[in-house]
């Protein structure tokens, strides 16, 4: 019996065995499977982007005119060219690349401008974002295209005789933009883009092809689109426009067209104050936007919206009878009610929406979208554009069947002063998108610029346009007889006559102020305690062009239970100013928003929003200034052909990770320079040294040294790039291998900087066997790159005498400790290493209240700024 047992025994052991070997090679197939379609998708990818560089053509030609190098770009291949940058050579040696960012879709063309720095160039290649190289040849002189006037169009200046001062008068605005139909005749833009001194363009269209002319009308620069424009904004020193199946953003300066981007069916279109960002309305109900320089999309198919409206750095939105507020598309705050239209005055401090009910109401709002107070308007009453003086509104509103158009202002505790019919027709009131700019407010005045209306005679029909009205204390104070279109600046009304005849007026009842004035804050946002100590901002009040006039100031949008005050009432800028916050122990903890406003004679030059967040207890809030380049964002950056990267992609369900590998390129024969993958990155305004990277690299090179190098490359301008770090390929770096690389004194704080991995051929007779190298994160595997202050973060918000600690989490050692002098702001060195880039910890501030606070643990990276409620 025993031997039996024994088999039994063996049996069953055998069969555990045979299960784990099945087990086991079950789990290894499963691997090379999953690691076979890993390989298999990014190879596909990989074949893909080949397959589109190698579709990819251009044909150049360029020429150089006044110490400016113009290429025409045509694109005769089946897909999209994204241009990156335009090289010049000398004799030979690289000697300058410049920032060429434009889409150039199929079958177009584009120009690319850019300036010379050291004589004529002996050759000129413009290098693609797929890693692309073509070269320009030089074309043969042709004649000057000045031109004196406007194709169709005649300048008349009633009052002045100087070019250059009608310019002047003109562009005393932040920008002035007067719009035609398509088919009545030729549409005119102005627009000033903030130089230090006075600058302006013309445009006018034919087709899809936007010609610039100077004010002595100098032809400048072609713009062309993909299709001709239905939709065109001027702002920040761009040109928005859309078309029938496309949205995107041109340089007039230059021609370049800086990005487009497929989106059809557009209704509205407008750019947000100074914050660079542009609104799109597609489909009647679609919100869209998009970083206005580089074509990022911010936000996507929003739906439900049905009225969008911009206004300085705010942006209204009806969204399924909700009001929202929006600023660099980011949703500040919402409120329900049924709403038809809304508009913003930040520099009244006011928002005001129109409400679909029966009878239609108005709501005043102050920037918090607290309700000041409810206006009820006339039965059937819908309005569609208002706007606010300084001791009356006016309203623009439509029947219910959209048969009448009225013109309505009311006084300012809501009575109406006077209604007069604009238009009636049985064809119905003709609209341009969701939310015509029919009136615009100026300090005592308000003026309606345009509206239209259809019109039909003998089975035909048309739109007709009219404008040119200017109303002051409720009554028309004048209006311009057969005016088409016009738009009032600064004391002065411009406008444009069915003739096609260009005029500019002064106004007689209106102070003339040519001053443009910006008010830049060094922080957007307060944060607060309600019953804790008071907390200050500062700002600067700058002239941005015109002269210099003493300006008054004040604090709009203000609740109950938050106090405001300015350490100046006026003054003539250049200036600086502080504003100091306090909350009460009943004010409610939420955001707030107010408004600083400079003006002047009556007229608001410029309004400063602030958001106050209110807390009710101690709190740290935490701004990074820690900035990441990601493999995402990188494009290919070469000085020859020989040199690329690429991702080696890493598995994870969740989210893309990949290393960068950075390598020569096959087939092309070795040649001296360098290439590789480039990023670009904003470093913070407020953040403070040192700046250092870090990334760990890897290579399997065994070739003799000499021959290759790694880099991290800045670019300093000029067609300049310096080695951050360098080492040769040779290094014995088969394991991965940490770097840390200072960048202080290298990269601009508050600008755009450009940072390259590379590798380097720095010998003729390089090998290219194992000629590669690969980074990634030092924390995940992941590439990304960390731009950080190194062993240093900020604290703000203190009271004089107060003690911050930043300790470790784990153990509670003291990393580093610093004491706030009179302006409560102060900066802690750590210990060597421990934010580099970052720790976990925990903070104490004392004293708070007569005893210690301290945070819950969390993570600080190098050149946090810790900002303190009090």
């Amino acid at each position: 019996m025993r031997p039996a047992r024994r088999a039994g025994v063996s049996s069953v052991v055998g069969g555990l065995i045979l299960t784990l070997v099945f087990i086991s090679m079950m789990s290894a197939l499963l691997t090379i499977e999953r690691e076979h379609r890993e390989y298999v998708a990014s190879l596909r990818q990989f074949q893909q982007e080949e397959l589109l560089k190698s579709r990819e053509d251009l044909r150049l030609a360029y020429r150089v005119s006044d110490g400016t190098l113009m290429v025409e770009a045509e694109n005769p291949s089946p897909v999209a060219v994204e241009v990156s940058y335009v090289v010049l050579s000398y004799e030979g040696r690289v000697a300058s690349a410049f920032n060429a960012s434009c889409v150039i879709p199929p079958g177009l063309s584009s120009t690319l401008s850019v300036p010379i720095p050291q004589g004529r160039p002996s050759s000129v290649k413009v290098v693609t974002r797929r890693g692309n190289v073509f070269e320009a040849a030089e074309e043969a002189p042709r004649p000057s295209s000045a031109r004196s006037s406007l194709d169709g169009v005649e300048a008349v200046w009633p009052e002045y005789s100087g070019v250059q001062e009608c310019a002047a008068a003109l562009l005393a605005a932040d920008e002035l933009f007067i719009a035609s139909a398509p088919g009545h005749l030729v549409p005119v833009y102005w627009s000033y883009y903030g130089e230090p001194r006075l600058a302006g363009w013309q445009l006018t269209t034919a087709g899809a092809r936007i010609n610039v002319y100077d004010w002595g009308g100098r032809h400048l620069a072609r713009v062309e689109l993909p299709e001709e424009p239905t939709f065109m904004a001027l702002g920040a020193g761009c040109l928005a426009f859309a078309t029938s199946r496309y949205v995107g953003v041109a340089n007039p300066s230059t021609g370049n067209l800086l990005w487009a981007k497929p989106l059809g069916s557009v209704n509205y279109l407008d750019i947000e104050g100074n914050t660079e960002t542009l609104y799109v309305l597609s489909g009647g109900q679609y919100l869209h936007a998009f970083n206005l320089r580089t074509g990022a999309p911010l936000l996507i198919d929003v739906g439900g919206c049905s009225f969008v409206r911009s206004s300085g750095p705010l942006t209204v939105v009806v969204r399924s009878g909700s009001l929202l507020l929006y600023s660099r598309a980011v949703e500040l705050n919402r409120t329900g009610g049924g709403y038809y239209s809304a508009w913003a005055f930040p520099e009244r401090g006011l928002i005001v929406a129109s409400v679909a009910s029966s009878p239609p109401i108005l709501r005043f709002f102050d920037l918090s979208l607290s309700l000041l107070k409810e206006v009820r308007l006339p039965t059937g009453f819908y309005v569609e554009d208002l706007a606010v003086a300084n001791s009356f509104w006016a309203a623009v509103a439509e029947d219910d069947a959209r048969k009448t158009l009225w013109l309505t202002t009311f006084g300012a505790d809501g009575r109406v002063i006077e209604v007069q019919t604009l238009a009636s027709s049985p064809l119905g009131i003709a609209r341009h998108g969701s939310s015509q700019r029919m009136l615009r407010g100026e300090g005592d005045l308000i003026a309606l610029e345009c509206y239209s209306w259809a019109n039909y005679w003998k089975g035909a029909s048309w739109t007709a346009y009219s404008g040119g009205w200017v109303l002051k204390d409720g009554g028309l104070a004048f209006k311009v007889p057969g005016c088409f279109m016009a738009r009032l600046s600064r004391g002065r009304l411009a406008f444009i006559d069915q003739r096609a005849q260009l005029s500019l007026t002064r106004i007689a009842e209106a102070p003339l102020l040519d001053c443009c004035l910006e008010l830049l804050p060094r922080a957007n946002e307060v944060y607060v305690r309600a019953g804790g100590p008071p907390k200050a901002v500062e700002a600067e009040a700058v002239v941005r062009y015109g002269p210099p006039t003493n300006v008054n100031l004040r604090v709009m949008s203000l609740p109950e239970g938050l106090s405001a005050s300015l350490d100046k009432s006026s003054g003539v800028p250049p200036f600086r100013l502080t504003v100091t916050i306090e909350a009460s122990h009943e004010l409610p903890p939420r955001e707030y928003r107010i408004a600083i406003v400079a003006e002047a004679d009556g007229v608001a030059l410029a309004s400063l929003p602030l958001t106050v967040k209110v807390y009710d207890r101690p709190t740290l809030i935490v701004k990074s200034t820690c900035r990441i380049v990601g493999h995402a964002s990188l494009q290919t950056y070469a000085t020859s052909p020989c040199f690329t990267y690429s991702l080696h992609p890493i598995f994870d369900p969740w989210r893309a990770r990949a290393f960068v590998n950075v390598s020569y390129r096959h087939p092309h024969p070795v040649s001296l320079g360098w290439g590789g993958a480039l990023g670009e990155v904003t470093i913070p305004l407020e953040a403070p040294g040192p700046l250092y990277a870090c990334f760990l690299h890897r290579d399997l090179y065994g070739g003799p040294s000499g021959k290759w190098e790694k880099r991290l490359l800045i670019y300093e301008g000029g067609g300049t790039w310096r080695a951050a770090w360098s080492t040769d390929l040779a290094d014995d770096a088969q394991s991965w291998r940490a770097e840390r690389v200072s960048l202080e004194g290298l990269l601009k704080r508050g600008a755009v900087n450009y940072v390259a991995l590379a590798i380097a051929a720095v010998s003729g007779d390089a090998q290219v066997d194992g000629a590669w190298w690969e980074a990634r994160s030092p924390m995940e595997d992941d590439f990304q790159l960390y731009i950080y202050s190194r062993d240093v973060v900020v604290a703000e918000g203190l009271a004089e005498g107060q003690v911050v600690q930043v300790h470790r989490a784990d153990d509670g050692s003291l990393v580093g400790q610093a004491a706030a002098g009179p302006e409560g702001r102060v900066v802690i060195r750590c210990g060597d290493g421990q934010l580099d880039p970052c720790g976990r910890c925990f903070v104490t501030v004392t004293p708070v209240d007569g005893a210690p606070w301290q945070s819950a643990p969390l993570t600080l990276y190098g050149g946090d700024v810790l900002i303190f409620t009090g």
